[in-house]
């Protein structure tokens, strides 16, 4: 996961027309907060179970049999698990080269109109939305825009 978050907030910028790589590192750091609090409690939850205890010099057989395989068991449905959820992702290195040269292209003062067809297929199965509502054209985007700042003066 941490080597493709980096390239989602390029996507990101093609739907939203702005930058929020913050969102996506904070969002990144506090998931991994979350899951390694959830791992340290089911594996103390699972050595408790079977027998383990943390002041004597050598542990019960089942509390052995526990942790070998937990780290092997686990470790392996891990790694599936992201094999199988970075498969579903579509974001490689072709994809991502195709989203920063359409990234440059809008910033240079391209139309969103004329965007390549098969520059739209890959944006649109990244997105997961209509060319039409990406740069920030979404209804979702349409009411959440910032007020003006307003100056005030004070005498």
């Amino acid at each position: 996961p941490w080597t493709v978050y980096t390239f989602l907030a390029d996507v990101d910028e093609i739907y939203t027309g702005r930058r929020r790589e913050g969102i996506y590192a904070g969002a990144m750091t506090f998931s991994g907060k979350i899951l390694r609090s959830i791992v340290v409690f089911s594996m103390g939850a699972i050595l408790s179970f079977y027998g383990f205890q943390s002041k004597a010099h050598s542990q019960p057989e089942s509390a052995v049999t526990a942790i070998a395989v937990v780290f092997c068991v686990g470790v392996i449905a891990l790694a599936l698990a992201a094999i199988v959820f970075s498969k579903q992702m579509k974001l490689d290195r072709k994809a991502h080269l195709v989203v920063l040269q359409e990234v440059a292209r809008i910033k240079a003062g391209g139309k969103i109109s004329d965007i390549a067809p098969d520059v739209r297929v890959i944006v649109e199965d990244l997105v997961g939305h209509r060319y039409e509502e990406c740069w920030g054209n979404s209804k979702l985007f349409k009411d959440a825009a910032p007020a003006p700042a307003q100056t005030v003066v004070s005498h």
